[in-house]
């Protein structure tokens, strides 16, 4: 097949996913948005790369303003347009987009039906849910209408898919809730284990503090408060790799406490992730308990990897919540619950030996698990259900546009699907 994989995140295991599937002997396209401020995976051609395989960063001319809703809708908007241009270039037999916000997901989807693609949409958060409850909030009535109408366009945009990928069984009843018929596949999340080395165990100098260490993004469905909770009434360390207006908060409130009990950094580069997490005890995950119910923090995942017990203040419902639990990987608290927070993590400092065990519990099981040759498997034949003829109906309701020409840098294989003589460009 000739693949176009669109992360709008540009994640660690996305792009593991499309090293993967090119490895197979499909061609891939791998494309995700550089300015969007998050960690992000490997994603620079190596040497070993696969054949297929390319990456396409899309830029755009200024800033993304993430803070600015009428700005950041636009641009996002924008974003969209580029990589469906880069669609309608390529030709996919499929295209696969994930994370990408619901006003750039039209645009991709309105693209993949002009190239006559089969579109997957790879389901990693209900947008709809979290703009809704966010906005409500922040704007009463009127956020709630821009909030529905989110809610229809994702719901459309899910019906019009010729497949779904849900990252949860919640996801799949929710979508089903609503009345849509679209097949929807359960494929749990992942971390690409193999780039995290066996666990050693941690060595402190003695008298040196525990350390309690928390990797990724601090936005709207995160409480910053819940880390400064654990710095101030603990006599453990708090580190934060973090960036944008959580993080600024944590340096403010740090600058308050003795030297060292609370340290902000910027996000690690990935390749240097593996080596930051394991130089933990614990390691620290926290959502809100709206957002428990339309978002996974994957986080947890690469966490799972190191071989260090986690402390989550998660619904216990949420599936990151569920795992831990489950493999006994560490401990969960409900979010808002900070005096419980505190008294967990005080209880995995004093017990060692039993956090030890946790933190190898969670690497046997990202062993079992995150094997990406299963993975790519599963999704190989998830994308192979999806190809058929597109519908001749857009998102929009209007006749989608004849198939667009072949330039001669694409010709049809015997097999029926499209092969290319060159890359494209971006």
């Amino acid at each position: 097949m000739k693949i176009l994989v669109s992360d709008y995140s540009g994640h660690p295991f996305q792009v593991q996913l499309s090293r993967e599937l090119g490895a197979l002997g499909h061609e891939v396209a791998h494309v995700f948005f550089a300015g969007f401020q998050t960690p992000k995976g490997d994603l620079k051609s190596r040497n070993d790369d696969p054949p297929g395989f390319s990456i396409h960063p899309i830029t755009l001319n200024e800033a993304f303003d993430k803070q600015s809703f009428l700005k950041r809708r636009a641009q996002e908007i924008d974003v969209g347009k580029r990589i469906g241009k880069l669609i309608r270039t390529y030709e996919p037999d499929v295209v696969v987009s994930a994370n990408a916000p619901l006003d750039a997901q039209r645009q991709i989807f309105r693209a993949s039906r002009q190239a006559k693609s089969a579109f997957v949409f790879w389901v990693q958060d209900l947008y709809s849910e979290g703009i809704t409850r966010i906005l409500h909030k922040k704007f009463g009535f009127a956020g709630r209408q821009i909030g529905r109408h989110y809610q229809r366009m994702e719901l459309k945009l899910l019906r019009l898919s010729d497949l779904i990928v849900a990252i949860s069984a919640e996801f799949k009843d929710y979508i089903r809730d609503r009345g849509i018929s679209t097949r929807v596949d359960v494929i749990e999340n992942w971390a690409p284990v193999n780039d995290f080395p066996p666990p050693e165990e941690r060595e402190r100098k003695t008298g040196a503090p525990f350390r309690f260490l928390y990797a990724g993004t601090l936005g709207y469905k995160h409480d910053p408060r819940l880390l400064v909770s654990l710095a101030r009434e603990t006599d453990a360390e708090v580190r934060v790799y973090s960036e944008g207006p959580g993080a600024d908060y944590l340096r403010e409130q740090g600058a308050q406490l003795p030297d060292g009990k609370l340290v902000v950094s910027n996000w690690v580069p990935f390749e240097d992730l593996p080596k930051t997490l394991v130089d933990a005890d614990a390691l620290l995950a926290i959502i809100d308990a709206d957002a428990g119910h339309y978002s996974v923090p994957s986080k947890v995942l690469s966490y799972l990897c190191v071989g260090r017990p986690l402390l989550l203040a998660v619904p216990e419902h949420n599936l990151s919540a569920r795992i831990v639990l489950r493999e006994n990987a560490g401990l969960v608290v409900s979010p808002g619950q900070n005096q419980e927070f505190v008294e967990k993590a005080r209880w995995l400092m004093a017990n060692p030996e039993e956090s030890a065990r946790m933190g190898a519990n969670g690497r046997n099981y990202a062993e079992r698990t995150f094997q990406i040759e299963h993975i790519a498997k599963r999704f190989e034949a998830a994308f192979q259900r999806a190809r058929h003829p597109a519908r001749d109906q857009e998102i929009t309701g209007r006749p989608a546009p004849g198939r667009l020409e072949a330039s001669p840098a694409y010709q049809t294989s015997s097999g029926g699907h499209r092969t290319s003589t060159n890359r494209i460009r971006t």
